[in-house]
């Protein structure tokens, strides 16, 4: 029995055995759990890092034959391929990155980190400013293949403030005279210089009041201070009697309308400019210590506007004093002088007549006018010591197209200040052939165009 009762066990427990074999080959194990690793990996922009997925069953044991897939939930920052290899796209984060098989889930954190700034470099590297005048300085941030890097934070400091003080955008102010100050850009602990000279405003240089003339010139001059002032300081006659003209004028003055305009809202605009100019140009003239305003009002008790066409001139002599005569224009001829170059046209008209009251006449023999039987339309030669009325209007357009006289041009935008420092250029040189002898220079701006932008 007992023989019989082995054989037949050892039947049995075979055949459990092959049962449960078979039961294995017909039902794989069933994912029970993912893993993702490194679960919270930080990548720098353009690099990647290789995830690993990890399928377990429910006693833990791994799988290694089952499918994974891969995918991102913001692959603008991080994307990841079908074999977990995870990209950095921008920075930011974190961005989940899940591995599925079998309906079960596995993640990881990615954060994007930006690339490393390598350098910093800052331009102009050694500029020079006028106390008073700005400078822009740009921070250039690379990382370590030179490439620009334009999404970074930076910050800058003067070592000096008291010579050089520095705005957060890089703006450089001269404060007093000296240097060189270093002025430090930063960027993720990757620093910058630059080294800045403050120069003394040079003496014969003329700072108006004017800071930014396109803002002055859209202001009509019946709504400022100075209009009480230069309605008591000039006279306006009309054929010799006192004009009855009411002036008038709607914000801005330079889209006033053409009924609105007359000939005497332009020379009240255009003795306002003069105003705004008499402090600074106080003892910088090259012929009269005055300033510009109190020269004029020196010499002209006002303007005598006639009804008969004709040239400009100097002067008419009225009840005892003098005036500058000049004829009517029509209302479409006066649209030009609501522009900035037409109302310091017609200043230097006033700066060119109110001379021949004190400075020497015009002659005959300059390209412009060559032959004895010509108009006296020439000056005998370019003399600042001397300067005759073509000569005053010449070094008053060139002043100002080369920032000699600064009204503002260069606190306007490059082309801006480009294209005005152009057109005065372009009123300065009409009169070098109206020298005899010694003709100025053709004016040629260059940067700064229109001279530094001063702080005030």
């Amino acid at each position: 029995m007992k023989g019989r009762f082995a054989a037949w066990w050892s039947v049995c427990l075979t055949a459990a055995v092959l049962a449960s074999c078979q039961d294995d080959i017909s039902s794989p194990k069933t994912v029970a759990s993912v893993t993702v690793a490194p679960s919270a990996p930080t990548v720098v922009v353009g690099t990647t890092v290789q995830l690993t997925a990890t399928v377990r069953d429910e006693s833990g044991n791994i799988l290694t034959d089952r499918t994974v897939a891969w995918s991102s939930d913001d692959s603008a920052v991080a994307s990841a391929s079908s074999t977990g290899l995870v990209t950095g796209v921008t920075a930011g984060g974190p961005v989940t990155i899940t591995a599925t098989s079998e309906g079960m889930r596995g993640t990881a954190a990615i954060t994007v980190a930006p690339v490393p700034v390598a350098s910093v470099t800052v331009s102009p590297s050694a500029p020079t400013v006028v106390v008073g005048t700005t400078v822009q300085l740009t921070a250039t941030v690379r990382d370590e293949a030179g490439n620009s890097l334009t999404d970074r934070t930076i910050t800058w400091s003067s070592d000096d403030s008291a010579v050089a003080s520095v705005s957060s955008i890089g703006l450089v102010t001269g404060v007093g005279t000296g240097g060189p100050v270093t002025i430090t850009a930063t960027s993720e602990g990757k620093s910058g210089t630059a080294a800045i000279t403050v120069a003394p405003v040079p003496s014969d240089f003329i700072l108006t009041d004017i800071h930014d003339p396109f803002d002055f010139i859209g202001h009509c001059p019946t709504t400022d201070p100075a209009y009480a002032a230069i309605e008591q300081d000039f006279e306006f006659l009309s054929d010799g009697q006192p004009s009855t003209t009411q002036i008038t004028c709607t914000e801005p003055y330079t889209t006033t309308p053409e009924g609105e305009l007359t000939d005497e809202l332009v020379a009240v605009q255009t003795l306002r400019i003069a105003y705004y100019m008499n402090e600074g140009s106080q003892g910088k003239l090259p012929w009269t210590p005055l300033g510009l305003y109190d020269w004029m009002k020196s010499l002209i008790a006002g303007v005598n506007f006639r009804s008969q066409s004709g040239n400009s001139y100097c002067c008419n002599f009225i009840n005892g004093k003098y005036y500058f005569g000049t004829s009517r224009k029509e209302s479409s001829a006066l649209s030009y002088y609501r522009e900035l170059d037409g109302l310091f046209a017609w200043l230097g008209l006033f700066l060119h007549e109110v001379r021949h009251r004190s400075g020497p006449g015009h002659t005959t023999g300059c390209p412009a006018f060559p032959l004895p039987t010509d108009p006296a339309g020439c000056d005998a030669e370019y003399d600042l010591s001397n300067l005759g009325s073509y000569g005053v209007q010449y070094w008053f357009f060139a002043g100002v197209s080369l920032g000699r006289i600064n009204i503002g041009l260069g606190c306007q935008d490059p082309a801006t200040a480009e294209y005005w420092a152009r057109r005065f250029a372009g009123l300065a040189n009409v009169y070098p052939a109206r020298f005899v002898a010694n003709p100025p220079a053709t004016v040629a701006p260059a940067p700064p165009y229109g001279g530094s932008c001063f702080t005030h």
